[in-house]
């Protein structure tokens, strides 16, 4: 799925790194050749019927959740901000006014023309999902188990006004890529398929079966030395 528009952004990506830390954009371009190699073995789901099926997917949009994100979904600007703009779906799937220009205002991360160099966190995503919805509750779940995942997901995928976002790597589900943040969209329970709201239009919105997508979020994340997982946001009553 490497299209010129991303191949660019890496390149930018790169070269601000390059610029702004030395030789640390070098060590980001070995990095990423070193997670592609560690995933060449794995089936991309690009190739599962079930992937971006037409039918599978507007019964996927028809879910509580996916129905409130889909009118005034947004894609990420550049590669680096996929965390932001997850919280930019989830607010706007609640009816909150949020933008992209805005959303980190007041926050103690910064980026660097425009990139997040190193990313954000789950935890530094959690921070920000609080102070920009601080009428609800914001809980990250980490190191569970596959069980734990379904319950969760049966508990709040399809929920009115109930939310979640994962951070998962790429690599154990397309056989390249890095770590990312999504919305999810909902949860087909009689196919155990999580509907994934890909916040990075050169994937756009598809469906895994949840062992997939449990096996992408149980790696570990460079930045914080923490497993990756999800955050979940609800109402409180």
């Amino acid at each position: 799925m490497s299209t010129p528009r991303r191949r660019r952004a890496i390149t930018a990506l790169a070269a601000i790194l390059t610029l702004s830390i030395g030789g640390g954009g070098l060590a980001f371009l070995r990095a990423r050749d070193a997670s592609a190699a560690q995933w060449a073995h794995v089936d991309p789901i690009a190739d599962d019927t079930t992937y971006q099926d037409a039918a599978l997917l507007e019964r996927a949009w028809q879910l509580p959740a996916a129905r409130h994100y889909r009118a005034r979904f947004v894609s990420q600007p550049n590669g680096s901000f996929c965390g932001p703009t997850s919280i930019v779906d989830v607010m706007r799937s609640l009816d909150q006014p949020a933008e992209l220009s805005t959303v980190l205002e007041g926050t103690d991360i910064a980026t660097f023309a425009g990139f997040l160099p190193s990313g954000i966190t789950l935890d530094q995503l959690a921070t920000l999902a609080r102070a920009r919805l601080p009428s609800r509750r914001v809980t990250i779940h980490r190191d569970f188990d596959l069980a734990t995942f379904r319950a969760l997901l049966a508990q709040h995928a399809n929920s009115e006004s109930d939310r979640i976002v994962v951070n998962f790597h790429r690599g154990p589900l397309f056989a390249r890529g890095a770590g990312h943040h999504s919305p999810i969209g909902g949860y087909l329970p009689d196919d155990d398929l999580v509907f994934v709201l890909d916040v990075n239009d050169d994937y756009d919105p598809w469906l895994v079966p949840t062992e997939r997508l449990f096996a992408a979020m149980d790696t570990v994340d460079g930045a914080s030395g923490l497993e990756r997982g999800l955050i979940v946001i609800e109402s409180v009553e």
